[in-house]
Formats: C-alpha cells, structure tokens, sequence
C-alpha cells in the first residue's frame, strides 16, 4: 500500500513538472523513471497506479492524427475495456487542482517526517504584536 501511494505522488510530481499544458511521455519512459527511483517497478504496477489516480486528481490524453493531418486530442477513459491500450502510444499527463492539493500536501507530509525521523526538528514561533 506505501508503494502504490509513493507511486502515485511519483506520477502527480511527474505531471506537475509542466504544469499548465501537461507533461508527455510513454509508458517504457515512465517506468525507466519510476524503476530509477523506486528500485524495481513492473508495467502491472504502473498501469495500476495510473488507472487509479481518478479524474479528480488526474488527466491523460493523446493526440491523434484525424484527416488532413489536424491532431485530435483524445482523453483516457477508464470505463473501456481496453483501457490499457491507451497507454501504448505517447500520451500526456495533466495534474488537475484536486491533483496538485493531494501532491502538495503529501510532499510537505514527508518533509515533516524527514525532519521528525532526522532527529531534528524545526520549532516555529509565532509572536503576534498587539497594536
């Protein structure tokens, strides 16, 4: 279960990297990232991860060539029976709002427990003058 939380701040952070338009990769790419981080990481476990970030938190899409050379842009729908298939082609990821809150929060999350585990801690004082 931490793995499969860890692996999808992993992909929340890898989305966040270009924030406004998306970040594109394919599915070999990814994982060659994920493995250099977390050690071993099979395909299985990176399509899961992917599949369960909802679309609250996450968006992938591609961009299909239609007629007359126009992309398309093509959205990830979790509801085919084929869902994996998207995956094979490069495709790009887009943190949504909820996405970048859970991201945000659950990396300050580790830096505190870092800075808790480390032994050492930093104490925050607040002082309030009144006027």
């Amino acid at each position: 279960m931490i793995r499969n939380q860890a692996l999808k701040q992993f992909i929340l952070e890898f989305g966040l990297a270009n924030l406004h338009q998306g970040r594109t990769t394919t599915l070999p790419a990814l994982l060659i990232e994920a493995e250099q981080k977390f050690g071993q990481c099979t395909r299985r476990q990176l399509l899961d991860v992917l599949y369960d970030l909802g679309p609250d938190y996450i968006e992938y899409q591609q961009f299909i060539r239609g007629n007359r050379g126009v992309l398309h842009p093509v959205r990830f729908e979790r509801s085919s029976v084929h869902w994996e298939k998207f995956f094979d082609a490069e495709f790009s990821i887009r943190v949504l709002p909820q996405g970048r809150d859970r991201a945000l929060h659950r990396s300050q999350q580790q830096r505190e427990s870092a800075s808790t585990t480390s032994g050492y801690t930093t104490a925050l004082k607040v002082h309030h003058n009144a006027a």
